[in-house]
């Protein structure tokens, strides 16, 4: 026992002292851990010693401390919490002890395989007991999302292939086995059974903290980001909601609700305002206003407007036929008798060229400008332009009434 003792002692000075790491000294640990012989207390007898206590105490950053700590933490998992709260405890401007850890992290991850399963293991239990702590002391989260953000490093690399998918697993198991037992120990399946309820389904605002640090964590924990936020807050985050496609009503059995937000709202609302139809709004302005010009300064000019924009004139003069026909059909129903005639026909023909013209100018612009040959007829699309055409319309004809 005292060679063991002597292994472990060389191989954490080894490691934590050495810029060139050597698997030898990773595989003392690695046998250590799998030797149910060995009791635990002796390497954290050295985890501890070494100035360990000290370097937490006195909030000592140098390289060998944080290497020293790192390791503490990677073979005793319930040292995680306390190292992050150490890192994170740093005074002052100088940040690079977060650089040694991760460089260190990396370093050891080329020697962590298949062959080091006890190492693995501890790893993954090290990520469970941080997000259960995380609920508990939710101040972390800031320190707990650095720690799994790249899955490049060790936590961060065990987070997004394992504890990711076994947390998806395991959520999936209870909605679809409600009284078998699993290891999920965030919350009894009573309760999470409550969850699921229709009806005033329980808020439980400590997993807002697990919501928020998913969200963060990339588009594979969304769906879980989801679920921590619906049970948390009762819905979920508009702009978290919107990146899962098709929108999901249920996940993991629990309900989901969208939160409301305005601007999305009227984002979506306007959404039918597409590009193309902005576009030839705006220059049919600028199109109207040259033509005004030219036709001031000799009515002669103004057939340079018109070759230069064929469509607009192609589709004005169908503004023309529609007045037309609006003219004979408004004198079928004696509708000039209490009406003045000029006034009706300009009303539609400036209705018809600032509503309608844009609508229906835009299939050329699509085509021609934006190489979109998917020119469908929209009749959602249809009716918001023909809503606000006819609210115009009466609202300007009652105003004109009630003035005269």
């Amino acid at each position: 026992m005292i060679e063991i003792e002597q292994e472990i002692n060389t191989a954490i000075k080894g490691l934590t002292r050495r810029k060139n790491l050597k698997k030898e000294h990773i595989l003392v640990f690695e046998n250590a851990l799998a030797n149910p012989e060995i009791n635990s207390q002796i390497y954290t007898k050295y985890l501890n010693g070494n100035n360990t206590i000290m370097a937490l105490q006195q909030a000592i950053y140098t390289s060998e401390m944080v290497r020293l700590l790192t390791l503490r933490a990677i073979i005793i998992p319930d040292a995680l919490s306390e190292f992050l709260e150490w890192l994170n405890n740093r005074k002052g401007k100088k940040k690079d002890h977060y650089e040694m850890c991760i460089d260190f992290q990396l370093s050891l991850g080329s020697f962590l395989s298949n062959n080091t399963p006890f190492i693995n293991y501890n790893l993954r239990l090290g990520v469970q007991l941080i997000l259960l702590n995380l609920v508990k002391k939710p101040e972390l989260l800031s320190i707990v999302f650095w720690l799994l953000k790249s899955p490049e490093t060790l936590w961060g690399k065990t987070y997004d292939q394992e504890i990711r998918i076994s947390l998806e697993n395991q959520l999936a198991f209870m909605s679809q086995f409600p009284n078998n037992s699993t290891n999920f120990d965030l919350f009894t399946h009573e309760q999470y059974q409550k969850f699921r309820e229709k009806r005033n389904p329980p808020i439980i605002n400590k997993y807002k903290v697990l919501a928020i640090l998913l969200s963060k964590l990339g588009d594979k924990s969304l769906i879980l980001a989801m679920f921590f936020y619906q049970i948390s807050s009762g819905k979920v985050p508009s702009n978290i909601y919107q990146k899962i496609k098709p929108n999901l009503t249920k996940i993991f059995g629990v309900t989901i609700k969208e939160e409301f937000n305005f601007i999305r709202s009227l984002r979506k609302i306007m959404n039918i305002f597409r590009k193309e139809m902005l576009y030839c709004f705006g220059w049919m302005i600028i199109w109207f206003t040259i033509f005004a010009i030219c036709g001031n300064i000799n009515s002669s000019l103004i057939i340079i407007p018109m070759i230069a924009n064929l469509p607009l004139v192609s589709f004005y003069l169908i503004g023309l036929i529609f007045i037309g026909f609006t003219q004979i059909f408004l004198h079928s129903i004696n509708y000039y008798e209490y009406h003045s005639s000029d006034e009706n026909i300009m009303i539609i023909s400036v209705m018809f060229n600032i509503l309608l013209l844009p609508y229906l100018l835009n299939y050329i612009y699509r085509y021609q400008l934006f190489k979109n040959k998917k020119i469908g007829f929209r009749i959602k699309e249809f009716f918001v332009w023909l809503i606000p055409f006819f609210l115009l319309y009466a609202i300007v004809t009652f105003l004109m009434d009630y003035l005269s």
